[in-house]
């Protein structure tokens, strides 16, 4: 009984040991993503003489250009760990108002960073390799506000910036693919899809001019910044103007598709 035990201690340690002694790779890649799932983002408005047009403007912050740079730990010839970093430049959402005499512009933007650490399973194949990649997905970073106004001419607008930040984002993230190995080099094309979505901690004015002058010199604490959350609870005092405002907790869409391409070297 113990021979055996011996011998099936010593066969795991063999197994683990040649499994780690797989080169590791370090990765990078580049792809754009689209949205996984459509969300209303926004709405454009345009006022005519006796009716408004009301259009949905949809989309997931998700969406957009992302660098992504990893590394992988071969566990057996099937089976590896991965460690993604990513970072998102986000493509605008844009909407608009519009009447005779005023005009505004919205454009709503991400700039994300991510996390995923990731089990990876080779498919098989001999010279294009097929896989398939399964994990969690952590984002955090900012989303950022711009409205602009033409109230009938330049001197009479304004011009609005707010940035959403703080909290965690919590999804999950998978990829299917296929490498091809030259030498050291792998390249390698692949599909990623995340669902993600994300609910902003606090928000705040970081520009705010009207008619050219800065107006965020003028505004109060509560004025410029707020907190979000759950629940909480409203009074009849007045606000202290040296703490941010309340409001409840919202969430945006983070889902995407996207189709990225890469290289991977061994060392």
């Amino acid at each position: 009984m113990k021979s055996k035990m011996v011998s099936a201690l010593i066969l795991g340690l063999l197994i683990f040991a040649n499994g780690f002694s797989q080169k590791s790779m370090v990765k990078l890649q580049i792809g754009y993503g689209l949205a996984l799932t459509n969300s209303l983002a926004s709405v454009s408005t345009q006022v005519a003489a006796s009716s408004t047009t009301y259009t949905g403007v949809y989309g997931s912050y998700g969406s957009g250009l992302q660098l992504e740079g990893g590394y992988i730990r071969p566990l057996n010839a099937h089976l590896s760990v991965e460690l993604d970093a990513s970072y998102l430049f986000g493509k605008p959402i844009n909407a608009s108002y519009t009447s005779q005499n005023n005009y505004q512009h919205q454009s709503n933007s991400s700039r994300f960073y991510e996390i995923s650490p990731m089990l990876r399973v080779n498919l098989g194949g001999s010279k294009v390799k097929p896989y398939a990649a399964l994990g969690p997905v952590f984002g955090f970073g900012n989303l950022t506000l711009d409205n602009t106004s033409n109230n009938g001419g330049t001197a009479n607008g304004s011009e609005v910036q707010r940035k959403y930040s703080g909290s965690l984002a919590i999804g999950a993230k998978s990829a299917i693919g296929a490498e091809l190995t030259q030498g050291r080099f792998i390249f390698y094309a692949q599909m990623t899809m995340i669902a993600m979505s994300y609910a902003p901690g606090k928000s705040e004015y970081t520009k705010y001019t009207l008619n050219g002058v800065d107006q965020l010199g003028m505004m109060t604490i509560s004025q410029k910044q707020v907190v979000y959350k759950s629940s909480f609870t409203s009074t009849t005092n007045s606000p202290d103007p040296n703490q941010p405002s309340e409001s409840l907790k919202f969430y945006v869409p983070f889902s995407s598709i996207g189709l990225n391409v890469g290289v991977m070297l061994k060392f």
